[in-house]
């Protein structure tokens, strides 16, 4: 409708807002093509709602592996959110620009742009914000210490947000195929049980 009707503008703010839509059903290629077609077609000037636009038109490149899209709008987004002081957008787009470096393999700029989201957001005392971050760098290997520190630090961001109201029990595992070894460690959480063969071994605290 708006499209065929030539509300760019509304359009876009629609487009933008379906961000999410898009992302859950792995919709990228529509998602994509819908915010490009609007976002070439409205007007340009600096605005949150393109900013967003152009921060999921990164999101869904990047999950279609495309580095150099990626970049482009995350980056785009940024300067727009610097312009406007929008912090809560500048955290969210320093994440894409984490993401495209690391599609290119450059994996310590990703590490860099990931702390610096994840440092908007722990100043904007952005819960979500945060666990969206330490998962990218957990899930992407950037993070490298022991899996006991990594799981302390969690609890410690959810018990600084919460006010000491909220803790969370969680199992952290890695599993090395060239070694076939498993490092794992268990904060507060219900034994874990791994299967092997016909045995089912009951996996301690740690190890």
């Amino acid at each position: 409708w708006a499209s065929a009707a030539g509300q760019n503008q509304a359009g876009l703010r629609l487009a933008a807002a379906l961000g999410p839509l898009w992302l859950v059903r792995c919709y990228f290629v529509e998602g994509m093509a819908w915010l490009e077609r609007f976002l070439a077609h409205a007007p340009d000037a600096p605005s949150p709602t393109r900013a967003q636009a152009l921060y999921w038109l990164g999101d869904l490149a990047y999950r279609r592996n495309d580095a150099a899209k990626t970049q482009a709008a995350c980056q785009a987004s940024l300067e727009i959110c610097e312009a406007l002081d929008d912090r809560p957008g500048q955290a969210r787009a320093w994440r894409g620009l984490g993401m495209a470096a690391w599609l290119r393999a450059d994996y310590p700029a990703a590490d860099a742009a990931a702390q610096q989201s994840l440092e908007l957001y722990r100043a904007l005392d952005d819960l979500n914000g945060c666990a969206h971050v330490q998962s990218f760098l957990w899930s992407r290997r950037f993070d490298r210490r022991p899996l006991d520190r990594i799981a302390a630090e969690g609890n410690e961001l959810l018990h600084h947000f919460t006010q000491g109201k909220k803790y969370a029990t969680v199992v952290l595992a890695e599993w090395c195929p060239r070694r076939r070894t498993l490092t794992y460690v268990n904060a507060g959480h219900p034994p874990v049980l791994v299967r092997k063969a016909d045995t089912v071994l009951r996996l301690g605290s740690t190890g």
